[in-house]
Parts: structure tokens; C-alpha cells; sequence
């Protein structure tokens, strides 16, 4: 009977701990870095790159 219960325990703190490791609510992962879709929104980058990039193209 010891023997159940304690794995009975084993397996709640088992499935408490696998679910604690979930995304924190209100989060999602497509939040956590911005999304550029064009190299001149990217802070930082100056005409002279840019026109070093047109120029690769």
C-alpha cells in the first residue's frame, strides 16, 4: 500500500512539475523577438547598406 501511494505522489508531482513548464499565460512565443518584413524597418540599418543590398541585387 506504501509503495502505491508513493508513486500515486511520484506521478502528481511528476505531472504539477511537466505542466509549470508551459508558455506563462498571455505570452506566445511569435511576441518574444520583433518580425522585420523588409531589411529598411530594421533599426539600425543605414542608406549606405541599403544601397550596398540594392547593389547585390
Amino acid at each position: 500500500m506504501k509503495k502505491q501511494l508513493a508513486c500515486l505522489a511520484l506521478a502528481c508531482l511528476l505531472l504539477v512539475a511537466m505542466a509549470a513548464c508551459g508558455t506563462p499565460t498571455g505570452q506566445t512565443a511569435s511576441h518574444d523577438h520583433p518580425v522585420y518584413t523588409n531589411y529598411r524597418d530594421i533599426p539600425g540599418v543605414t542608406s549606405d547598406e541599403i544601397s550596398q543590398i540594392e547593389a547585390l541585387r
